[in-house]
This record gives C-alpha cells, structure tokens and sequence, in this order.
C-alpha cells in the first residue's frame, strides 16, 4: 500500500508540474490546484454522504412493543 501511495503521489506532482508550463496564467496556478482538489473531493463526499442517508439501516425494536 505504501508503495502504491508513493506512486500515485508522484504521478499527481508530476501532471501538476506539467500542466503548470502549459497555462498562462501561471501567479495564482498552485493555490487554484489546492482548491479545486480540495474542493473536489469535499463535493464528492458530501454526494456520498447524501447517497448514504437515503438507505434504510434497519429496524428499532423496542421490548414490549
């Protein structure tokens, strides 16, 4: 698993670095890559999040009821 994290980190670094030569607009290019993979993966939880609440669990049985 470790080696497996170390090399998709270094992939990710490696296609930032590429596409930073590519924009021209380069003053703001590391804070708008930390927003929006931030950003991306908070919405994409919260869409799981949402797709979760929608199942039923289960049933609350009480004693006596």
């Amino acid at each position: 698993m470790s080696f497996v994290d170390k090399i998709s980190n270094g992939v990710s670094v490696m296609v930032i670095e590429n596409l930073k030569s590519s924009i021209a607009n380069q003053e703001n290019y590391y804070r708008d890559v930390l927003t929006f993979v931030c950003g991306g993966a908070i919405s994409l939880s919260l869409i799981a999040l949402a797709l979760l609440t929608k199942g039923k669990i289960g049933n609350l049985k009480r004693n006596g009821d």
